[in-house]
């Protein structure tokens, strides 16, 4: 039988002849060997090559140039000295999930020059640092995500500090010596924890954002917002005396304070200045409630359980939304003040 033979269409005739007089050409790629065999050219790329990095392979480590740097074990500082130190901007670090380690020597786990920009430091943990675990004040526009940090700082230096515009996220101080987190300006805190410092579990200096954090058994004041700052959905318990303290034109909202003044006096809130804004707040079995002696303070929306001194004590020319005693209110109620405050 005769085979049929099937006729090309024109485009797949002309594609079908284009096809056969181009050169074959290899698509370029990261992997692929580049040369003939027993050639340098016919070893696929290196990892450096292919992500350009460099390893942090002891302490002491000085960064001097740009890039991206990463551990790949444990280090350890067997003297007195700074373990890591940048002294540029553009910086990366991924501790890969390692640790540094200061063994109680005179030293910053990681310190930054002044004024650089642009330090990211993420994914490991500092330990036994006596200046501290990190440096970075005055540094701009940083980055510190998951970094537990412990046991660092005497009673002179705080555990984390750094300058403006840092962004602080998934970040726990444990057991510092002075302040647990210390921001200067502009900075956001999110989702970190602070768990018995010897001062402020956190310090937010100016225009500070510190939102859902979590901070206990502080021997001051769990957060410490000086001005113009937001303390937003935070966890404040157990603390020596004040839970949250607001000193000028700051807005704390939607916080759970609960059982601060461990020390024999504090407040679940305190407004030491003026012009602080207190609202929707609940206070729960803390020394005072809200405490306010500053002047031009707005107390608005908040409830206090339990507490053992007074549920609000507000003084001075400040505003606030009636309190209501829950006690003397029917089990279900309406009021005509949407501002009042509640106790019970």
């Amino acid at each position: 039988m005769k085979k049929m033979l099937v006729p090309l269409s024109i485009p797949v005739f002309f594609a079908a002849a284009i096809v056969a007089v181009l050169p074959r050409v290899r698509a370029a790629d990261y992997w692929s060997p580049t040369g003939p065999p027993g050639t340098d050219a016919a070893v696929m790329k290196t990892l450096d090559q292919v992500e350009p990095r460099t390893v942090i392979t002891a302490l002491p480590f000085a960064i001097t140039n740009p890039g991206s740097y990463y551990m790949t074990g444990h280090l350890a500082m067997t003297s007195d000295a700074d373990g890591i130190t940048i002294h540029t901007n553009d910086v990366l670090i991924d501790m890969k999930g390692f640790s540094l380690l200061g063994g109680n020597h005179r030293g910053v786990a990681i310190r930054a020059d002044a004024d650089l920009r642009n330090i990211a430091i993420r994914n490991g943990v500092l330990k036994d640092w006596d200046e501290g675990g990190i440096a970075a004040n005055p540094v701009y526009d940083g980055q510190l995500q998951n970094v537990l940090s412990y046991d660092n700082g005497d009673t002179d230096y705080s555990d984390i500090v750094v300058g403006k515009g840092w962004l602080i996220t998934a970040c726990t101080s444990y057991s510092a010596g002075s302040n647990g987190i210390y921001a200067y300006a502009f900075c956001t805190l999110r989702d970190c924890s602070v768990l018995n410092s010897g001062a402020a579990g956190i310090r937010g200096e100016y225009e500070c954002t510190i939102l859902d954090c979590k901070v206990y058994g502080n021997a001051v004041a769990g957060i410490y917002a000086a001005e113009h700052c937001m303390v937003k959905g935070c966890m404040v318990t157990d603390n020596t005396a004040d839970g949250i303290v607001g000193e000028r034109r700051n807005r704390i909202e939607g916080n759970n304070c609960a059982k601060n003044g461990t020390g024999g006096t504090g407040a679940g809130i305190h407004a030491t200045g003026d012009g602080n804004r207190i609202e929707s707040n609940t206070l729960n079995q803390d020394q005072t409630g809200i405490l306010v002696d500053g002047t031009n303070n707005l107390v608005i929306r908040n409830s206090a359980f339990g507490c053992v001194v007074e549920a609000f004590d507000i003084s001075g020319d400040s505003r606030y939304g009636e309190v209501l005693k829950a006690q003397s209110l029917p089990a279900q109620f309406t009021n005509a003040n949407p501002w009042a405050n509640f106790e019970f």
